[in-house]
């Protein structure tokens, strides 16, 4: 039987403990609740791999800085890998972003070991449904497989149960990051006949567009990307443009798609919970690297290798920290 030392499924996270958002450690507290009390709690063999990224001077790393579930890590095992602020400033414009979001998970799917890579982020909140999914071992090869995102409204106590947290999410939910029909979760929006029409003119718009592909699922796609680790290997992962954060989930699933991979879109009962929380930046705009990128994948129908053979840092030495 696998176990955390041997794992059906890596979890990759890119964090830093700088109070992004607001609440940052009581966020990241609920993610790890949620992965590694439910991977014990579906025996669930798994590994958490958390990037720490540019960790701030003034600030606790994050090891110590959050509460980790005291719970037997017989079925999922946790390791941080710190990318330095020395690292950090080696990069293009290191002022411009303490946190290279992409780049940073990228280095988590080259330090993970499972079959399969789950590439998420700290704020998110597992249900027992996808967990359970997951125990089941039933994930395939050469697949793309993405969920429903749910937004919920907060704060989520921290010191609750993993039961009553997830039950508080699911009488809080604000939007549904659906496939088809993403909404408000009003019944003016649930139930508006002229919405699910538009929905679905656009749907079949973007089919026509996309054919003989699937559509893609893109939305909100950077906070659930599951294939397996040769195949995000053989994509050298997230394309590394300087400075961009914005998008780039959007560009990994296009190549996914692209290359042949299978999409898979879970059921809206295997969705995963979002905690909403502030953001500093206004709008997430398309610079024009990420443009040309996408216009040329729509153009030219396959997959293209933006990387180097070094990606992720591949050529760094980083510490690792087994917690």
């Amino acid at each position: 039987m696998l176990d955390a030392r041997d794992p059906y499924i890596s979890f990759v996270a890119v964090v830093r403990n700088d109070n992004y958002g607001g609440d940052l450690l009581d966020r990241i507290n609920l993610f790890l609740n949620s992965v590694i009390v439910l991977s014990k709690r579906y025996a669930v063999p798994s590994e958490l791999v958390i990037v720490e990224w540019n960790p701030p001077v003034d600030r606790t790393r994050l090891r110590e800085a959050v509460s980790w579930p005291a719970v037997q890590r017989k079925y999922c095992s946790v390791k941080i890998v710190e990318v330095s602020r020395e690292l950090h400033n080696r990069l293009p414009n290191p002022q411009n972003l303490p946190l290279f979001e992409y780049i940073g998970k990228n280095v988590g799917i080259r330090h993970a070991k499972g079959q399969f890579i789950l590439v998420t982020n700290p704020d998110i909140v597992f249900s027992e449904e996808i967990m359970k999914f997951f125990s089941s071992q039933q994930l395939s090869h050469g697949c793309f497989y993405r969920a429903t995102r749910i937004d919920v409204k907060g704060p989520i106590s921290a010191n609750e149960p993993i039961e009553r947290q997830i039950e508080f999410c699911k009488k809080n939910i604000t939007r549904l990051h659906r496939y088809i029909f993403p909404h408000e979760n009003r019944v003016s929006d649930r139930f508006n006949p002229y919405r699910w029409a538009r929905s679905l003119a656009s749907y079949l718009k973007q089919s026509l567009k996309f054919f003989p592909f699937q559509y893609p699922f893109m939305n909100a796609s950077g906070d659930f990307l599951l294939m397996d680790k040769e195949h995000w290997s053989i994509l050298r992962g997230y394309a590394e443009f300087p400075n961009r954060g914005h998008h780039l989930d959007s560009i990994m699933v296009l190549n996914a798609l692209f290359d042949g991979l299978r999409q898979i879109v879970l059921a809206n009962s295997l969705a995963i919970y979002h905690q909403q929380h502030d953001r500093p930046e206004n709008g997430k705009p398309w610079y024009e690297d990420v443009k040309d990128a996408y216009a040329r994948l729509l153009k030219e129908r396959k997959s293209i290798i933006f990387n180097s053979e070094s990606w992720g840092l591949g050529n760094e030495e980083m510490n690792e920290y087994i917690v």
